[in-house]
């Protein structure tokens, strides 16, 4: 009987690990976990799957009852096997039978009506098989690599210089200020050369360093407020080190103590000199780089008086000649004046890069370079900026057409007929830069180094008015006589006995 029973036992706890996998087929919901595969490992783990007792796992709702019925069941197959008289082996195989048929009736019932009450219909396919391993969830897409430009948009890399660009504004009045610097040189003790800070490099006149060489300067860069709010510190400490050892200094005529800085420096001067009659010195430059602005700010700081001492304005050749000395010191400071002077531009200019700079900045006069090329070389710069600087008008584009139309038709520049005024328009939006209405950035690249590497790739860019017109002269004589070999050398048709019997006659 003690075998009997053990029997039985292990024959109960094969069919408990067989519900157990029944149970398993059926989803449920409540777990967070995808559905798990139970092997047949015997009694504990196939009540595990009935009752719950596995960590993480929910017992079935009806597992109480289950439990009951089970023992219910067990005492009454007992009995009928040993009612029958059967052997041992036969009745364990009876009360296998009844035992097993008696535990699917109960727990047939409390499954479908689980499954019909808490269990979504759900098609047989979706249901994982006996055993099988659970499919891993889909990995995140990876980000591509490398910032993408916003819209696909490329600015151009290189702007094409026309051929027909203007190459010189050497004026009449700009040789005549240089003459007369070059007989005042004598009398000053500070030269202040200006520059504007929008074009660092191109806004550098060689002539002044040929001429008024030998002299203290000091370079001050204006205009700083139109190509940055706020001074960058490594742009100010990169541009120091390009004048080392002269005194450099950056002006926002706006703002009083970038005016102070060279008003103090200016009395320093004064100072080590010690003249009884005053200390003079002289304001040069490129045409409209903000000499008088800056000579008028000066007065206002040093002296506290705002009457203009100069005639500004908005075009170059404003001043066009040598003024007189104007006082920039209180009573009780040395006495210091400054001269103002004409703007001097280069007799010739090599790089049309360099041409086109001064022209949108306004160093040269707006009819000598067609204003459609300067609103596109606009337009090139601020693509390689900032290209949502004209988002009010048209999406990002390398076509300067595209772009004034646009412009056209939001600010009403429009001609007879309702067409648009492409040159209205491009007149407005290069007067809008010049004002830092429309970006402010510098068009020269500013870095380590970068001013000998300028110097060196300027080539003619730098020579003086004479050197200048040596090399026309000497090219046209060249020229002549590259002329004259041709027309006077016999071509190779000619043979021996073709040749001019005036030539023959002195052989």
């Amino acid at each position: 009987m003690a075998a009997y029973n053990f029997r039985f036992s292990a024959r109960l706890c094969t069919h408990i690990s067989s519900l157990g996998r029944i149970s398993q087929s059926i989803p449920n919901p409540s777990r967070t976990s995808p559905l798990r595969s139970w092997p047949d490992a015997g009694c504990g783990r196939g009540y595990a799957a009935i009752g719950g007792s596995t960590p993480n796992e929910q017992p079935h709702a009806n597992a109480p009852e289950i439990i009951e019925s089970l023992s219910a069941q067990t005492p009454t197959a007992t009995s009928e096997a040993a009612t029958l008289g059967a052997s041992e082996t036969g009745a364990a195989e009876t009360l296998e039978a009844t035992t097993s048929t008696s535990i699917t009736e109960t727990l047939a019932p409390a499954a479908s009506t689980r499954a019909s009450s808490s269990i979504p219909t759900t098609s047989p396919t979706s249901i994982p098989p006996f055993n099988s391993t659970p499919t891993p969830a889909p990995l995140p897409p990876t980000p591509a690599k490398g910032p993408a430009r916003r819209d696909g948009f490329v600015p151009r890399d290189v702007f094409p210089v026309p051929a027909s660009i203007t190459t010189s504004y050497f004026l009449g009045h700009h040789k005549a200020g240089l003459d007369r610097m070059k007989e005042l040189v004598g009398q000053v003790e500070l030269i202040i050369e200006c520059r504007d800070y929008r074009v660092p490099l191109s806004s550098r006149n060689p002539l002044f360093e040929e001429t008024l060489q030998g002299k203290q300067r000091m370079i001050v860069y204006t205009k700083r407020d139109l190509a940055q709010r706020v001074l960058d510190d490594n742009t100010r400490k990169i541009m120091t080190k390009w004048h080392y050892p002269h005194t450099v200094a950056f002006s926002d005529t706006s703002n009083p103590k970038d005016i102070a800085f060279i008003v103090n420096h200016a009395k320093k001067v004064a100072r080590d000199h010690d003249s009884l009659t005053g200390t003079r010195m002289l304001i040069v430059g490129m045409p409209n780089v903000g000499k008088s602005t800056l000579l008028n700010a000066l007065r206002r700081v040093g002296t506290g008086n705002s009457t203009k001492a100069a005639i500004t304005g908005g075009q170059p050749g404003i001043t066009r000649k040598i003024g007189g000395t104007v006082k920039i010191t209180g009573q009780d400071d040395p006495l210091v004046y400054v001269i103002d002077s004409p703007g001097v531009f280069v007799p010739y200019m090599s790089n049309g890069q360099t041409m086109l700079k001064l022209a949108l900045v306004g160093s040269i006069k707006d009819s000598l370079i067609p204003i459609i090329t300067l609103a596109d070389f606009l337009l090139f710069h601020i693509n390689r900026n900032n290209p949502g600087l004209y988002k009010d008008y048209c999406p990002p584009t390398n076509d300067v057409m595209t772009w004034l139309k646009a412009v056209a038709r939001k600010t009403g520049k429009l001609v007879k007929g309702g067409e648009e005024d492409y040159e209205a328009a491009a007149i407005w939006l290069v007067g809008r830069y010049r004002k830092g209405m429309l970006g402010r950035f510098m068009l020269d690249e500013v870095k380590e180094g970068g001013y000998q590497e300028w110097l060196e790739g300027e080539g003619k860019a730098g020579e003086s008015v004479t050197q200048a017109r040596k090399r026309i002269k000497k090219e046209r004589i060249e020229a002549g006589r590259k002329r004259n070999m041709e027309t006077a050398l016999p071509s190779p048709e000619q043979s021996s006995h073709n040749i001019p019997w005036s030539v023959t006659m002195y052989s």
